[in-house]
């Protein structure tokens, strides 16, 4: 499998993280060969380690969270949606203060995958590294949950339900994929290194996974939206 540096960092992150034998079952299994292939695998909160930090989130952001939350209940405006979260780190406290929508057209959204603008994300990651009242950027995106039509084509409704049982893999729509913490690490790449960055997914049934990045590997926190 051919692989660029910071898809071999988010492998080795991943191993560390305790994923290895999920990632060798499921590549295995449905004969993933490429990375593009194997960052579609599905990866459950649980399966990383607890995160020590405290998620502190500011009134406004939490009131779009929950629109945000309705929204996906809406069958026509079930797609992932960007954004990003500004913040302030405090010992092992993050203080979320400014949601920032990342599209420009809804109708460019997709139900089942995620695109970010280019310009207002790179907008957002430089006044994310040149801000003093910020040092901590969450990258995020929201899993809706998709039609039955759609879900056959997912590599989620592929694998065998004894996996899914092993691993705790949930219905779709409610995992991680590689893929995030892929997007996490090349973020990890891009602003200064005193700047807090982290991922997160709102899901569907209100779970708001946040997950961090260290040299240890990946590691997550969980809210209820």
């Amino acid at each position: 499998m051919s692989i660029n540096s910071t898809q071999e960092t988010t492998l080795s992150l991943v191993n560390k993280s305790g994923l290895q034998p999920l990632v060798d079952r499921i590549s295995q299994t449905q004969q993933l060969n490429s990375f593009d292939s194997v960052s579609n695998i599905p990866v459950p909160p649980e399966g990383l380690p607890k995160s020590n930090l405290e998620i502190s989130i500011a009134p406004e952001v939490e009131s779009q969270l929950k629109d945000l939350k309705e929204i996906m209940d809406d069958p026509d405006m079930c797609v992932e949606f960007p954004f990003c979260i500004f913040g302030k780190q405090n010992g092992q406290t993050i203080n979320l203060t400014q949601l920032r929508f990342l599209y420009t057209d809804f109708k460019q959204l997709s139900q089942t995958s995620v695109s970010f603008d280019p310009q207002l994300t790179g907008t957002a990651l430089s006044q994310a590294t040149d801000n003093p009242d910020c040092d901590v950027f969450v990258l995020g995106h929201t899993h809706p949950n998709v039609p039955e039509s759609l879900k056959t084509n997912l590599l989620t409704s592929k694998i065998e339900e004894a996996d899914k049982t092993q691993f705790g893999i949930r219905e779709i729509g409610l995992n991680l994929s590689l893929q995030d913490l892929y997007q996490l690490s090349i973020v990890r790449e891009q602003v200064k290194p005193e700047t807090k960055v982290m991922s997160s997914i709102l899901m569907f049934n209100g779970d708001m996974v946040f997950v961090d990045i260290s040299k240890n590997g990946f590691s997550q926190e969980t809210k209820i939206i």
